[in-house]
């Protein structure tokens, strides 16, 4: 039989959206966790209304220490531990536990993210070119497909960019984002009260050309509804050029700019909306549908973002639509215009999906079993 795995996950920094599944992993009895951070929190994401928290007892960052030892030196028994990192965290990192035949796993979401940024997310070219790119990144991967354990993909995106990596398929597991549920509470006064009993397309994340605010915004004028109303939740990036948008389209008594809103503070949000939609031309996943789902809502996801694949069941409890497609993202969601009572059932359903696939404690046993299956072959 097994004994307790001693794991060590090293992160790029610290995330909300972790934490859960850190903590579900801890407080198994057959796992000794540490956990380790590169970096402090970004001043991007203090922005968004990510917040600072206090670590746990297995939780430390090593953003003061500039050499790798020291950091490794900072978990005594490293070589004693299965080590999980993404490669590009700290490369150095990577080569040590190779050098010295650390047992180690590769985790990271799909790539792709600065050639998209870089070709102004034009989806077209994007899709052109990133399997040139991938192809020419397979050297930078080949740690990963010789000496890694297992590569843990954070999704179906994830999963096609490493065999393009030429990582081996056998290698291959899923390990999402899996944020903890969030909690029932009052809705947003503030939303409710822009409502007026008008239901409520929501979608929340940084208010910029990724995120494809400006093709919801189309996408909602398109519907010419006065039933429902949409409820931008984030920090704006285009210095007033979607509300700008939004009064050109004749749509701003239905728009709300929400602005950013700490994470602490977000489950009233949800709790306050009835579809929650993410629309992304590139999203390694898109935690804010786990959110949505852990609330009961409707879920409305493009393919361009990794949780699109897993959260959304189609046509059970919303719709996966083709990234950057302004008229499918509108055909979606005239479903709900045209049929509101589906909100309710879809949104039972977002619920049970995420308890039974998505929870913190689901993504532990999944880390967990992938591990015990390779090295006790249960």
């Amino acid at each position: 039989m097994c004994k307790k795995l001693k794991i060590a996950i090293w992160m790029n920094y610290p995330s909300h959206y972790q934490r859960a599944f850190f903590h579900a992993l801890a407080s198994r009895e057959d796992v000794n966790l540490e956990v380790r951070y590169f970096h402090n929190i970004p001043a991007e994401r203090l922005q968004q209304g990510w917040q600072h928290f206090q670590f746990e007892a297995y939780e430390q960052s090593v953003a003061g220490c500039q050499d790798t030892q020291n950091q490794l030196e900072t978990i005594p028994d490293w070589r004693e531990r299965i080590h999980v990192t993404g490669l590009t965290f700290n490369r150095e990192l990577v080569h040590i536990f190779c050098r010295e035949q650390i047992r180690w796993c590769h985790w990271s979401e799909c790539l792709g993210g600065p050639l998209a940024k870089k070709l102004d997310y034009n989806l077209w070219l994007f899709h052109l070119l990133l399997p040139l790119l991938l192809f020419f990144r397979r050297p930078l991967y080949r740690p990963v497909a010789k000496y890694a354990m297992i590569a843990f993909g954070q999704g179906e995106l994830a999963r096609r960019s490493f065999l393009k990596l030429g990582i081996p398929e056998e290698k291959i597991r899923p390990l999402f984002y899996s944020p903890a549920p969030l909690p029932q509470v009052d809705a947003d006064t503030r939303i409710t009260a822009f409502a007026r009993g008008r239901k409520v397309f929501l979608s929340v994340g940084m208010l910029n050309k990724r995120k494809g605010m400006d093709l919801l915004l189309k996408a909602f004028a398109g519907l010419k509804t006065s039933d429902w109303c949409l409820v931008l939740c984030g920090k704006d990036l285009t210095d007033g050029k979607l509300e700008a948008l939004a009064k050109h389209l004749g749509i701003q008594d239905s728009v709300m700019f929400y602005g950013a809103i700490s994470s602490e503070s977000i489950a009233s949000v949800y709790q306050a909306a009835d579809v929650d939609i993410l629309a992304s031309r590139f999203d390694g996943w898109g935690a804010v549908l786990n959110e949505g789902a852990s609330r009961g809502l409707a879920l409305i996801g493009v393919d361009s973002a990794g949780a699109s694949w897993h959260l959304v069941s189609e046509g059970e409890n919303g719709f996966r639509i083709p990234g950057g497609n302004v008229r499918a993202l509108t055909k979606a969601m005239a479903e709900y215009v045209n049929n509101p009572e589906l909100c309710t059932h879809h949104g039972i359903n977002s619920r049970r999906i995420f308890f039974e696939k998505f929870s913190p404690e689901c993504n532990a046993e999944r880390l967990i079993s992938s591990i015990r299956e390779k090295i006790c072959g249960l």
